[in-house]
């Protein structure tokens, strides 16, 4: 055997060795395994019409190669995982996860788990009852007297299992605490915490339905006389027999012990000259501190009437000495 050759022999195959290393040492330095930190959703394909599952599908960890300068940018939005179950029929079945990267700079080497069991049954249905929730509150001044939805039924579906733990459906109002007046929103219906049940397995229909609040005052209210008052004492007793108001009464409302007290209301003192014979003048209230009128900014027409004194009166008239 010639010496020199085969030490040329082993300087080849010492170099080839030497440029796998390197090949495996720049791919490593130019490539990470990298453990997405958040867990990524499993979807289902090609699922049959008539079936659903009787679980939600979970979410799984991925580990994928990426290009380091990649790395930070990586979400979960990257990646489709799904399990394919077409041509698979009723029961319970063990089903491989397939992963898929959308970013051309990463690719998945392997979900954690890599198969799941899934159990598929028959579509069901049932109609269940359609409850209003209330989320936040009306004006401080204001209470939700009624909520109304508008159908007191909606229909779901999927596997019998689920529908028996579904007793009724949600739909929720949501107040801001500005609201004095009735509301009127369309809301998504959902299920109820207390069913322990993804929205992802079950159907409802319909999907919407528009729910009312009646909101009224939280005050208590009265109904007081009206008393036109003029600014001028001397007025008042010559005149206030005189005066009428329009409306005569007005309700106000306010808190159980400051109503109270209060028999009656009066106007904002008059001038006696914004009042001729028969004249009349819209006056405001000068309420309590507290009270308001129950019809905002109300105000009241006070008309001075002044009554003729027939002749017949004037002749009947017993002169005093």
């Amino acid at each position: 055997m010639n010496p020199t050759r085969t030490n040329k022999t082993y300087l080849r195959i010492l170099a080839l060795l030497a440029a796998v290393i390197l090949w495996f040492i720049v791919i490593t330095i130019e490539n990470s395994v990298y453990a997405l930190p958040e867990a990524v959703k499993v979807k289902s394909l090609n699922l049959e019409k008539n079936l659903n599952l009787s679980a939600d599908l979970p979410e799984v960890k991925l580990y994928v190669g990426v290009e380091r300068d990649s790395v930070a940018s990586m979400t979960a939005n990257d990646f489709d995982v799904y399990v394919d179950l077409k041509d698979i029929g009723p029961g319970e079945h063990t089903v491989r996860i397939i992963a898929k990267s959308k970013n051309v700079k990463a690719r998945v080497l392997k979900t954690e788990p890599a198969e799941l069991k899934l159990k598929l049954a028959p579509v069901a249905e049932k109609e269940v009852d359609v409850v209003v929730k209330v989320k936040g509150l009306p004006a401080a001044d204001s209470v939700v007297e009624e909520t109304k939805a508008e159908f007191p039924k909606a229909r779901v579906s999927g596997a019998q299992e689920v529908l028996d733990r579904i007793t009724s459906i949600e739909a929720e109002l949501v107040l801001d605490g500005t609201q004095r007046d009735n509301v009127s929103q369309t809301v998504t219906l959902r299920l109820s915490a207390e069913a322990n049940v993804s929205r992802n397995i079950v159907e409802i229909n319909p999907e919407q339905m528009l729910v009312t609040a009646t909101i009224v005052s939280a005050l208590e209210k009265k109904e007081v006389p009206v008393i036109p008052v003029f600014l001028r004492q001397e007025d008042n007793e010559a005149w206030q027999k005189s005066l009428t108001a329009y409306p005569a009464t007005i309700w106000i409302q306010g808190k159980e012990s400051d109503l109270e007290n209060i028999v009656d209301v009066k106007t904002v003192p008059l001038e006696m000259s914004v009042l001729n014979r028969d004249g009349s003048t819209d006056a405001g209230l000068a309420l309590p501190e507290g009270i308001t009128t129950v019809t905002p900014d109300q105000k009241v027409k006070v008309t001075l009437v002044i009554r003729d004194v027939p002749e017949s009166e004037f002749l009947n008239v017993e002169p005093t000495i």
